[in-house]
């Protein structure tokens, strides 16, 4: 078994440790004087007490030292880089519902298991490979087969905008919900659909690689499709996606270690100046659209999930995959009969992910067995987005970690297009000449 000590005496440790305890102190602060006094009545309650707090902060604590190897990222891994930003936009947020008495026990013990497995260092030694079999052996495809796929993309997108939307433009945040609900009755086709949504997360992909390779016209019809997308369904993500590509690639070169000491001053950051905006200027929409929806109500559905899936059977992916193969659920739409449920909201869709997708399709089982699949699956992006640019690199795993924290996994492979993702990754050119052959370890499922 590989072990590692991390010392606390280290100038990097420091920053890591004292920004995370700050990130979760802003959190506190911010649901005890606003999420739980505006928000009380969607359950956001404040039944603080001493031992609530306390374990509040150990769990924090044992869980910092589990997730430090991935905040150090020292190979670089896009996998490492999800798993630090899923901590940060998940774990983080639900230590701090534990200590205002939000959860039950049994649920932050089976939480906890869940996030140990995900996080786990674990290494099994293997044996010795001369170089990597894998998409990086040979460049297997150029950039006019790059262009072909850009250039269906943008057909799609434009059909879809065209025919449902009058080629709307849209760059507001505050009417998202009204074009949501209008694209429900757009009635696409099943393969239109999936595909549709796939360009969301192509197009910035491709955005990013051509702005590396300096083609920067391709680059700007990448960004006008998006807003296109965007347009169409409102989807918050199309945009983020957008901006935040041309935003990474304005820095300078730089190695992921260095990003996320930044990353993690900005959740910092960010934090408090939502929290400033309603005490100087009683502006709550920025605690409600960041603090509250991106970071507390996930982490509140995932025990809605738990408490519904502890006591009734397991779905058992039959409204996932298995329900093209003819089998049927026992349940309604499970995402909006959570959310009917729940908050007491009639048509409300309250999907999640991680240990709500555990539950809800292998029960109790699941929190053991779908961290470890979550491995598997980001290991086999790792391959093939390995040599690719750093900035390449963010703007993937930032759209990975907020999907998988509010979709099931197997909802994020397809109608999300991680699938899609990888195999885009796997087949862009890179310089082969920055890895050199190494030796090769066989880790356990959940090891990095």
């Amino acid at each position: 078994m590989y072990t590692r000590t991390v010392s606390i005496k280290n100038p990097s440790n420091k920053f890591y440790f004292v920004l995370a305890v700050l990130y979760k102190l802003a959190l506190d602060i911010s649901y005890k004087n606003i999420i739980s006094k505006e928000y009380a009545y969607m359950s956001f309650l404040n039944n603080r007490t001493t031992e609530y707090a306390v374990l509040s902060w150990i769990l924090l604590c044992i869980m910092l030292l589990l997730c430090k190897k991935h905040y150090d990222n020292h190979e670089n891994r896009l996998s490492d880089e999800i798993v630090f930003w899923l901590f940060l936009i998940a774990y983080i947020p639900f230590t701090t519902l534990v200590g205002f008495g939000v959860f039950s026990p049994l649920f932050i013990l089976c939480n906890c298991i869940y996030w140990i497995i995900l996080l786990a260092p674990v290494r099994i030694r293997g044996v010795n490979r001369d170089s990597r079999v894998s998409l990086l052996d040979k460049k297997v495809i150029n950039d006019n087969h790059i262009r072909v796929i850009t250039i269906v993309s943008f057909l799609v997108v434009l059909y879809v905008s065209g025919r449902y939307t009058g080629f709307r433009i849209n760059l507001q945040l505050l009417n998202v919900y009204e074009f949501r609900n209008e694209a429900r009755n757009y009635n696409l086709p099943v393969l239109l659909d999936y595909v549709f949504t796939w360009t969301r997360t192509v197009n910035a992909i491709l955005e990013a690689y051509y702005i590396r390779r300096k083609r920067y016209g391709w680059a700007a019809a990448c960004f006008l499709i998006q807003v296109l997308n965007y347009g169409v369904d409102g989807a918050k993500t199309t945009m983020f996606l957008a901006i935040l590509v041309i935003i990474i690639n304005i820095l300078p070169s730089f190695e992921i270690k260095k990003l996320n000491r930044w990353a993690l001053l900005g959740f910092v950051g960010i934090t408090f100046i939502c929290y400033l905006a309603y005490i100087w200027f009683d502006e709550i929409l920025p605690e409600a659209i960041i603090t509250r929806r991106v970071f507390f109500v996930p982490a509140y559905l995932q025990s809605n999930y738990f408490d519904f899936f502890a006591s009734h059977t397991p779905d058992f992916f039959r409204q996932g995959f298995l329900r093209f193969l003819g089998f049927e659920s026992p349940y309604p739409n499970i995402a909006y009969m959570i959310g009917d449920l729940y908050s007491h909201q009639s048509n409300m869709s309250a999907n999640n992910g991680l240990i709500s997708d555990a539950m809800t399709n292998l029960g109790y089982a699941g929190i053991v067995l779908m961290p470890i699949l979550i491995r598997l699956v980001l290991r086999i992006l790792d391959r093939a987005s390995e040599g690719l640019d750093n900035r390449l690199y963010l703007a993937v795993a930032l759209y990975v970690s907020i999907v998988l924290s509010n979709s099931f996994l197997f909802t994020t492979l397809l109608t999300h297009g991680l699938l899609v993702v990888i195999l885009l990754l796997g087949t862009m050119n890179r310089d082969l000449s920055s890895l050199q052959p190494r030796r090769i370890v066989i880790r356990s499922f959940w090891g990095t």
